[in-house]
């Protein structure tokens, strides 16, 4: 068989981590290989969110290419098969009909899965910000929790000050500030003071990844979406945008 692309990378843990956090969000997804490296987003069901997920060249082991090519996955099928894998190399082929995945533990294993036809928006939705914010992953996950105890929302608030992360007034109170000069704050640049309600799940959709990355940024303007960037040192970034709470 011919195959479009071949691609092994480095961490089959790592790789099934990636496309978890995807699957959270999508039902299926059209990967992108072309020679910059592999790409896959695009919006949720419920057209509140959107994810990217861009996979560098330079973070694979080996990267052949006959042509640039696209593979259609059902994530929760893709999802189950890596599920539990070891920090092993896993080889992914893609011809026109198939999608191979191929990996050693005590013995080799070896899947395939159609490539399915995937019809999905991937234009990413325009906005601009007036403050981004900089900060340590595992202490945007600890403030969700404290806040998920009272609100199944969360209001962002950034200035020249800092980041404040509250549950809505109307819902009770629970506020957690990481002012400037905090060691959690790695980046506050504020044009204007930025403030949005956002639901919870959806961010923690994305958020078991922050252990791969040490920081992670938000972006956001008063009333406008939320932008999660999170970035690794192999280049792998993920970029998640979710729409206001009504």
């Amino acid at each position: 068989m011919t195959y479009l692309a071949e691609v092994e990378y480095p961490d089959a843990k790592r790789f099934s981590d990636l496309f978890s956090a995807l699957s959270n969000v999508l039902d299926e997804v059209l990967l992108r290989f072309t020679e910059s490296g592999i790409t896959a987003g695009g919006l949720d069901p419920a057209r509140m969110a959107y994810i990217e997920l861009e996979i560098p060249k330079s973070a694979t082991r080996h990267f052949s290419l006959e042509q640039e090519a696209a593979a259609g996955v059902n994530l929760n099928v893709l999802r189950e098969i890596l599920k539990g894998k070891a920090g092993r190399p896993i080889l992914i082929r893609v011809s026109h009909e198939e999608v191979e995945l191929e990996w050693e533990e005590e013995t080799r294993r070896k899947y395939v899965m159609p490539n399915l036809e995937v019809q999905q928006e991937t234009v990413a939705p325009k906005a601009s910000y007036s403050a981004k914010v900089g900060i340590m992953g595992d202490v945007l996950v600890k403030a969700l929790k404290d806040v998920e105890v009272i609100s199944d929302l969360v209001e962002l608030e950034a200035g020249e000050g800092g980041l404040t992360i509250r549950a809505p007034e109307s819902k009770g109170r629970a506020t957690i500030t990481i002012g400037r000069g905090s060691a959690a704050l790695i980046l506050l640049e504020v044009e204007k003071t930025a403030k949005g309600v956002y639901d919870i799940g959806y961010i923690k959709k994305i958020l078991g990844l922050a252990r791969l990355t040490q920081s992670l940024t938000l972006s956001l303007s008063s009333g406008g979406p939320l932008e999660i960037v999170m970035s690794s040192l192999d280049g792998t970034k993920l970029r998640y945008v979710l729409a206001p709470a009504v």
